[in-house]
């Protein structure tokens, strides 16, 4: 927008509109009337109502599900009624609650009315269209009327929308929202991108005053240009991986007694408890779900890296408490066997070697190591190459690994040595690498759960193996 104009309004628009707003006023569209009180979005004084609505028109409306976040004066909720759509219409404010109610009254048009800081009183359900005509303005509200206004100075009204809405959107949902050319956009894109959402501009419209964007939410897709898809797995081919040691370790897997059938991958970490590995999939499970739990009180959506997935059965645990969640492992056949089992949206099984480049891709707020970290040379160089990569407040999880003391690791090797010599393939030894926890030294560490501690070292049916949560 032009300066002057924008000085011109300030000075003399501004004034005059907050006057006229002091008492309630009538508004008329089409054959819809409406009552305005103070402190409730005037449709009339501003341009995004109807350009929001007008959009919104060109589609088929009967019978949809549609839900307006933010409603206020409620001319676009009513207006979709009029067209045969289910309309819940919601609000914060107290006042534009009460004539959302007179409103529908007066005008005869039937819509649900909650009141409601965005979805927190919505019931769990998804719409087929989601109408967000949001506050922008980075301010911290203190009144209600605020809230129309105000985002919060760090965009907490969108960091509070972006961490609900997909629980109420599928893939077929048109989801709008309408910005101002004055608001923060690259704040707002930024938080809707760690929420797992990207921003896609549909329509614009300028007029004297300003310009205004409508954008679609739609939920971030990876990208995987550089991938070919192949039994459902996305396979690098730029990847340097040994396929005839692969091959080997599935003839060392079957000597093991760990390859699994699909019925047996579906149910995991459940297993009868005839298998000669039943022992060890009830400590799979225990940490497994200390971790579920741990990351479900972060309270919003992650994007997830399990390193050394297998067969894909924490992956799946692990998507439904994630925005994405990839598994990734050098083991074609046991990768499309999980892709054959587990189809979700949020869901990648990958064919790759652990790098840099996969990492600053796809950019991930979690890395998991679940009984894959002792196939890594040094899970000191490993950590260190993964923590740069990561988004804000980023963490890697190691579990289900044994970690030893400097003096205990000789022995341990020989053991390794001995299991797989006693098996027919020694050279798998060479593979399998004992960490110390003096690797772990210079990070910012917390250990989630310890079994030496007094808390734990007395239990009889203990995890032998402990969980270290190291942040960025």
């Amino acid at each position: 927008m032009n300066t002057l104009t924008k000085y011109i309004a300030t000075k003399t628009v501004q004034p005059a509109v907050k006057k006229y707003l002091t008492k309630t006023r009538t508004y008329r569209y089409k054959n819809i009337s409406l009552l305005v009180p103070p402190g409730v979005f005037h449709p009339g004084l501003f341009f995004t109502t109807k350009i929001l609505l007008n959009y919104t028109l060109q589609y088929d409306l009967k019978n949809k599900a549609v839900l307006e976040l933010g409603a206020g004066n409620g001319l676009i909720s009513f207006a979709l009624a009029q067209k045969n759509a289910n309309v819940t219409a919601i609000d914060i404010n107290e006042r534009a609650i009460e004539y959302l109610h007179i409103n529908s009254k007066r005008n005869h048009i039937a819509i649900n009315i909650i009141q409601s800081d965005l979805f927190e009183n919505i019931p769990p359900q998804t719409f087929d269209f989601i109408l967000i005509n949001p506050p922008f303005y980075r301010k911290d509200p203190e009144t209600k009327a605020d809230y129309a206004w105000y985002c919060g100075k760090n965009g907490e009204y969108f960091h509070t929308l972006f961490r609900a809405i997909g629980k109420y959107i599928n893939d077929d949902t048109f989801s709008w929202m309408i910005l101002s050319e004055d608001c923060d956009t690259e704040m707002i894109t930024k938080i809707a991108s760690e929420n797992g959402f990207d921003l896609k501009l549909v329509h614009s419209k300028k007029n004297i005053i300003e310009q205004n964007f409508i954008f679609s939410i739609e939920k971030a897709r990876l990208n995987f240009d550089d991938y070919l898809l192949d039994n459902g797995v996305y396979v690098n081919q730029n990847a340097a991986i040994d396929r005839g040691f692969e091959e080997k370790y599935i003839e060392l897997r079957k000597k093991e007694n760990r390859i699994y059938t699909n019925d047996q991958v579906k149910r995991l970490p459940l297993i009868e408890n005839t298998h000669p590995h039943y022992k060890e999939w009830i400590l799979r499970k225990q940490s497994a779900n200390r971790l579920l739990k741990y990351l479900r009180q972060k309270g919003k959506p992650l994007k997830i890296l399990e390193v050394g997935c297998g067969n894909g059965w924490l992956s799946k645990l692990l998507a439904a408490a994630g925005t994405y969640v990839v598994g990734l492992d050098v083991n074609f056949i046991e990768l499309k066997q999980a892709a054959s089992i587990f189809k979700k949206e949020n869901l990648y099984f990958v064919y790759n070697l652990l790098s840099e480049k996969l990492l600053s891709e796809f950019k991930f707020d979690i890395v998991v190591f679940a009984a894959s970290a002792q196939y890594f040379p040094s899970i000191k160089n490993t950590v260190h190459m993964i923590l740069p990569s990561l988004n804000t407040d980023g963490e890697v999880h190691i579990l289900d690994t044994n970690f030893y003391a400097l003096n205990e690791v000789e022995a341990a090797q020989k053991r390794t040595k001995d299991y797989y010599s006693e098996l027919g393939f020694p050279e798998f030894a060479q593979h399998y690498y004992h960490h110390c926890f003096d690797e772990l030294k210079g990070f910012c560490i917390n250990v989630m759960y310890d079994p030496l501690s007094v808390k734990n070292i007395f239990k009889a049916s203990k995890n032998p193996f402990p969980w270290f949560r190291i942040k960025r």
